[in-house]
C-alpha cells in the first residue's frame, strides 16, 4: 500500500493493539496470532487465507474493489475492472463464521490487482468509528 503509514495511524487510533505481519514467522505464532485477533485487517492476497485460524465473530476487513466502493460508506457503483471485482475470500469467511468488510482502495475505477493501491483511510476511519 501507498499509504500504509496513514492506514496504521488509523488502526492504531483505535486504541486496539495492532500487530503488523510484514512476513511470515513461525507456524505457531502467526496462527496464535489470527486466532486472537477480533480484527483482520489487510490488503487482498494470500495471506488472508490465514482467517482460518480466526475465531468465530471475528471481522474481515479487506482492503479490495469487490465490486462496490468503500464497502459500507460509499457509493455503490460497479467495478470497472477488466476481469471483474474478485470475492475469493468472502465464501471463506462466512463459512468460518466472520464478519466480512470489504473497502475499496481510493483508485477503485483503475484499480489492478498486481499495482500498488492507496487507500481510503476517511472509509476506514469511518468504519471503526461505528465499531465503539
Amino acid at each position: 500500500m501507498i499509504n500504509e503509514e496513514a492506514v496504521l495511524e488509523v488502526l492504531r487510533a483505535t486504541g486496539r493493539q495492532v500487530d503488523v505481519l510484514g512476513h511470515i514467522q513461525d507456524f505457531h505464532t502467526d496462527k496464535a496470532l489470527f486466532a486472537n485477533a477480533d480484527y483482520i485487517v489487510g490488503p487482498h492476497g494470500g495471506a488472508m487465507s490465514n482467517m482460518l485460524f480466526a475465531h468465530s465473530g471475528a471481522t474481515v476487513v479487506i482492503f479490495d474493489d469487490v465490486g462496490h466502493r468503500s464497502g459500507l460508506f460509499g457509493s455503490m457503483a460497479v467495478s470497472k475492472m477488466p476481469e471483474g471485482p474478485r470475492p475469493c475470500f468472502l465464501g471463506l469467511a462466512v463459512a468460518l463464521g466472520l464478519r466480512y468488510v470489504p473497502i475499496s482502495p481510493m483508485n477503485a475505477d483503475t484499480f489492478d490487482y498486481h499495482a500498488p493501491m492507496t487507500m481510503d483511510v476517511e472509509a476506514l476511519t469511518a468504519f471503526f468509528a461505528k465499531e465503539k
